[in-house]
């Protein structure tokens, strides 16, 4: 009977970890736009930083942006090139911003980066600055694309810790579960060899 709890506990324990370290495997990228909407004054210049937040390496990146141009012009854009060296598009037209690079290793970057800052100039207010479009990019060294769903508008600012709390209580569950695992074979094992010294 002790053999069969053992069993069923290292079971348990080892679908824990290798579902833990599945769910850990497959973090989807985010792209966002800080701030999403300011007060400002017309004429006034006002930097949004455009934010790409990801677990997985993401080695290219192009990413549309829609604004109001009845609202907001484009002023400049400035590109991380540390982070993202070649860049063959940054360009604002019509309402719509597109912003094309790739890293300098296969690497990618990983993290959360300041892909470019967008500086506007204010014309009429607006509730949103910029929105990133559903046909952007994030591509990994396999050209798989990474992007999750984008967020609501109003969600576009938060941090990627807050985007990705499913997923991350998903992974608190299965460690929960690890970790129970563990105590209880360490529990099981040691009454079994305490009933084993005393027969």
């Amino acid at each position: 009977m002790k053999s069969v709890i053992l069993t069923g506990l290292g079971v348990l324990l080892a679908y824990g970890s290798v579902a833990l370290a599945h769910e850990g495997a497959h973090e989807q990228a985010r792209i966002t736009v800080s701030p999403i909407s300011v007060d400002y004054e017309q004429g006034e210049e006002i930097p949004v930083e455009v934010r790409i937040s990801t677990i997985d390496p993401v080695t290219s990146v192009q990413i549309f942006l829609r604004y109001d141009p009845a609202k907001v012009q484009v002023q400049e854009i400035t590109k991380n090139e540390e982070a993202f060296p070649f860049w063959w598009a940054q360009k604002a037209a019509e309402g719509t911003i597109e912003l094309a690079a790739s890293s300098r290793a296969r690497e990618g970057v990983q993290g959360e980066v300041v892909l470019a800052t967008v500086h506007l100039v204010g014309k009429g207010h607006a509730n949103e600055l910029l929105t990133v479009d559903a046909s952007s990019v994030a591509l990994n060294a396999d050209s798989e694309n990474l992007l999750a769903p984008q967020s609501a508008p109003e969600e576009q600012g938060e941090s990627f810790e807050q985007q990705i709390t499913p997923a991350g209580n998903r992974n608190i569950i299965f460690l929960a579960l690890t970790v129970f695992a563990s105590v209880g074979a360490g529990v099981a094992t040691f009454l079994f060899v305490r009933q084993k010294k005393k027969v």
